[in-house]
């Protein structure tokens, strides 16, 4: 049987799997944002990229790359990582706009939409959030496992357009929300070369 606790693991995949979980946690509010649009928009969380852009055959040519909700796209690592740099490589296509790399800051410049062989090493992969993406995520707590109901949250906000999120939340179990039993805040970012203003409106619900 493949076991998936991450301490039947050698140390450097238990330290990616612990950082990897601990990241999945922390980005609950976006996940269940976005899977709330799937909910009642009929719009998937994992999307491939040529349902952006069907015209591009550069959409359709990078087989494993895909959208992560609408704000960022995600482009895995898949084969083997050279054993003179201990790097994985991808070739990624990125869309027109300025991109942000999640995890490194790493600024791209997609011109009119460009392939790119992106490197990393074992503890990331390339996730790209657009210009102004708005991603919020939990506060991390030490030994605190709840989803719902975060005390603080952390948002992330990249640079370069305006853009606005609307963050949904409930109770996290049973059907009241199907009774307006929810609430619903907007972030917003407005965005300029020389100056940026991020709102967070009072909660509605």
């Amino acid at each position: 049987f493949i076991n998936k606790e991450p301490w039947d693991y050698d140390a450097i995949t238990e330290k990616v799997m612990r950082q990897s979980l601990k990241l999945r946690h922390q980005l609950f509010p976006y996940l269940y944002t976005m899977n709330y649009r799937t909910h009642t928009q009929l719009e998937p969380l994992v999307q491939p990229m040529y349902y952006s852009h069907p015209q591009r055959q550069e959409a359709y040519d990078v087989k494993n790359q895909f959208w992560f909700g609408d704000q960022m796209i995600v482009a895995p690592i898949t084969s083997k990582r050279s054993a003179a740099t201990g790097m994985g490589m991808v070739k990624a296509w990125i869309p027109e706009g300025i991109w942000t790399d999640f995890f490194t800051g790493t600024v791209y410049d997609g011109l009119q939409g460009r392939m790119l062989d992106l490197y990393r090493d074992a503890y990331s992969i390339p996730v790209l959030c657009k210009a102004g993406a708005i991603v919020p995520m939990r506060a991390h707590t030490p030994h605190d496992n709840r989803l719902c109901g975060a005390e603080a949250l952390e948002i992330l906000v990249f640079p370069g357009a305006d853009n606005s999120f609307t963050l949904y939340e409930d109770a996290g179990d049973g059907n009241a929300y199907q009774q307006g039993a929810f609430v619903t805040t907007e972030l917003s970012l407005r965005y300029s070369k020389t100056h940026a203003v991020f709102t967070v409106a009072p909660a509605a619900g």
